[in-house]
């Protein structure tokens, strides 16, 4: 595993606005293979929050890197519930209607990763070993995709809406190279939204 600490600027934000140089980690894994899980907040689950480093901590085996990942409701009625797909070693802990879903990246049990639109379907057939949800895509195909991901995304589960795509904040991003997550592994065919498999 490399792991880079690395400055990323804007290049869309204005040159005075300080959020635009932010500081950041790239994480390259060569061998990702069964190294890779999804974890909802150590020790009650979905509907908790819990920082990083003590789900981490918790977690077994000991992660050697962890981060956030997925996203969490902060309206009042159902707060720090889980938003999305979301499936840690196999067991289901959460999942959304296929119309309401974001971007998801998943490793279903026969060791295939997968990035793309998840039916409930799908996550309920009990296929993915790991699976959380994102918002949109980024890079799709090997271009930028980050405008028509926007547009794709279904935005009113989380708090901020639209205005979410200009903000400001740390974010997660996950993928692969163009040779794939490991020789003689590639991921599934993946789905547009409002098209089910």
């Amino acid at each position: 595993m490399q792991v880079t600490q690395t400055a990323f600027t804007s290049s869309k934000m204005p040159k005075h606005d300080s959020h635009g140089h932010v500081n950041g980690h790239l994480v390259v894994v060569d061998n990702p293979i069964n190294r890779f899980s999804v974890v909802a907040p150590l020790p009650d689950g979905c509907g908790s929050v819990q920082f990083v480093n003590k789900t981490a901590h918790m977690h077994s085996p000991r992660c050697i890197l962890a981060t956030d990942a997925g996203y969490y409701s902060l309206h009042e009625e159902d707060t720090f519930a889980c938003i999305g797909n979301v499936v840690g070693d196999g067991v289901v802990q959460n999942t959304e209607p296929f119309n309401t879903t974001n971007v998801n990246f998943g490793v279903l049990k026969n060791g295939s990763w997968v990035i793309g639109y998840i039916s409930p379907e799908q996550v309920k057939s009990g296929m993915f070993q790991q699976l959380v949800q994102g918002l949109g895509w980024i890079v799709r195909n090997g271009k930028s995709y980050v405008d028509e991901g926007w547009e794709e995304a279904y935005t009113a589960a989380g708090s901020s809406g639209d205005e979410y795509k200009a903000m400001t904040s740390g974010r997660t991003a996950v993928g692969w190279t163009a040779e794939g997550p490991s020789s003689g592994t590639t991921g599934t065919p993946t789905t547009r939204r409002g098209v089910p498999p």
